[in-house]
């Protein structure tokens, strides 16, 4: 939460900061490889991801540096020294966002190993983007930076309504405290969603697993829709509390930053969109009218064409190398900008999408602002979806490395994604052979999904906070598809780790 403000501020101070002209980038004190982003160079920067690391120490050593820059302001120091040091405190804070990105990654990994490290740096970070922007603020409001500013020509009266939009939204200990439980009750829920789960049928006495599940060949379609049904039932038992706890503390720090409603704070504060609730719900009619029944006509052709088509699970038997090898040529072709950054990405280990049994079920690209990077993430579920999900989530990560916005909108976000999906399937034909038409269909179907899902959670979601709390038992999720993880925009933090995003915490 607060994420827009806050990146904004970012921004301000490195373009008020420049505008005096008289500051010097201050090379970074946490990540030493990396390059101060104000320098105005473009592209992103040489990084081993493998090499990279994190330590809630620095953060600890940054929330000292906040308060010495306190200090400062209380001095006689020049604005040019104050300038300096508040820009030593912009690089430092964007290389704690770098090792936060580093740890997250490690959680998404392996969450029961990383838990304590991810909620410990959360706790931290989160005061440290407080602590920094508090130290801006006073900075800009400061004797010395408006005498400064007004003697470069700056609008101090532009100045004012910059400061009122970015900087005068300060954290209270009370939602520090909120966060706090907000943070622990997503673990939880994850906990709880990758346990292991068994169901029986009517009569018989043998258990079975998801997996089990899966991959008996001697279950009925009743059969198996009756265990998968089971097995859902059982894991939103144990993870239904923790989204009826999650909506209460939601309501809770909507209305401590001043929101009746906690669907108006979000839209307005988190979401990133120029548009409202009221606009969102007027989507979900015309689609329910307009793009459904095209959908469901799409569903029967693919069905009858694309979902048996064996040649679609051609890359199941592959690791990362084999699917990396086939789609980086296919991103060449689209683009030659894009396949330098395909090779980088490669080259610098900036992605995992390696099978793993201790994966979060999830993929996302996420922020490596100390090197203008990204980091692509995906658990893969077999079948086509892995090289849709790769294709998806590059689209992001390009647009991290090649088009960073501070403004950062979810809806531009999946132009970038599936866009580059839409402009992939030209070379279906090179990724799938003979299936080339059936994964056309395959992924147009998808991208299809795609709209009605989103609606579909989202006419859930308005439903949900507007009208009270719906029993645990009766909040079924979707089976898996390649936009899965959309059902979890209640759960899971807004929407952390989604793979229909840019891997930056959201919905």
């Amino acid at each position: 939460m607060f994420r827009f403000r806050r990146l904004a501020a970012l921004v301000l101070t490195g373009a008020l900061l420049s505008g005096l002209g008289t500051v010097q980038a201050a090379e970074p004190a946490l990540l030493p490889e990396s390059a101060a982003l104000s320098s105005g160079d473009s592209g992103p920067l040489p990084v081993d991801f493998d090499s990279l690391s994190y330590d809630t120490e620095h953060v600890q050593d940054f929330l000292s540096d906040c308060e010495d820059f306190q200090a400062l302001l209380d001095s006689s120091a020049s604005i040019t020294t104050i300038s300096t040091a508040c820009m030593a405190l912009y690089v430092d804070y964007l290389s704690l966002y770098t090792e936060y990105s580093v740890c997250s990654v490690h959680y998404y990994r392996d969450p029961a190993s990383y838990e304590a490290d991810y909620l410990a740096f959360t706790f931290l970070f989160t005061r440290a983007g407080q602590a920094y922007q508090d130290a801006v603020h006073g900075m800009f409001r400061s004797d010395s930076f408006t005498d400064a500013y007004a003697a470069a020509d700056g609008d101090l009266e532009e100045l004012e309504e910059l400061l009122d939009d970015y900087l005068d939204e300060s954290i209270t200990d009370e939602q520090l405290d909120l966060m706090d439980q907000e943070s622990a009750l997503v673990a939880g829920y994850w906990n709880a969603l990758t346990a292991e789960y068994t169901a029986t049928l009517p009569g018989s006495d043998r258990t079975w697993t998801r997996e089990e599940t899966e991959s008996d060949p001697d279950l009925s379609d009743e059969d198996y829709w009756t265990l998968l049904s089971a097995l859902a039932q059982a894991r939103n038992a144990a993870a239904g509390p923790y989204l009826l706890e999650l909506s209460s503390l939601r309501r809770e720090i909507a209305r401590s930053s001043g929101y009746d409603s906690v669907l108006d704070y979000y839209y307005e504060t988190y979401y990133g969109r120029d548009y409202g609730r009221e606009e969102s719900e007027a989507l979900f009619s015309y689609v329910k009218e307009h793009i459904v029944p095209v959908y469901s006509a799409y569903a029967a052709y693919y069905a009858a064409v694309c979902a048996g088509e064996e040649a679609l699970n051609r890359y199941d038997g592959q690791g990362q190398a084999g699917k990396l090898a086939a789609v980086g040529p296919v991103i060449g072709q689209i683009a030659s900008e894009l396949g330098e950054l395909f090779d980088y990405m490669v080259e610098s280990n900036l992605c995992d999408i390696e099978r793993s049994d201790t994966k979060l079920d999830v993929g996302f690209t996420i922020s490596l602002p100390s090197y203008r990077s990204a980091f692509l993430f995906d658990s893969p579920q077999g079948g086509y979806y892995d090289i849709s999900t790769l294709i998806h989530e590059f689209g992001h990560f390009s647009a991290y490395c090649a088009a960073p916005s501070v403004n950062f909108s979810y809806d531009t976000a999946e132009t970038h994604s599936q866009g580059l999906e839409a402009l992939s399937l030209r070379y279906a034909d090179q990724l799938f052979g003979e299936a080339g038409d059936a994964f056309r269909g395959a992924d147009l179907y998808a991208l299809l999904h795609a709209v009605v899902d989103g609606c579909l959670y989202g006419e859930f979601q308005v439903e949900f906070f507007r009208h009270g709390r719906p029993h645990a038992s009766g909040c079924q999720p979707p089976f898996p598809h390649p936009c899965a993880g959309v059902w979890l925009c209640l759960c899971d933090g807004l929407g952390r780790g989604l793979r229909l995003g840019g891997g930056e915490p959201h919905l």
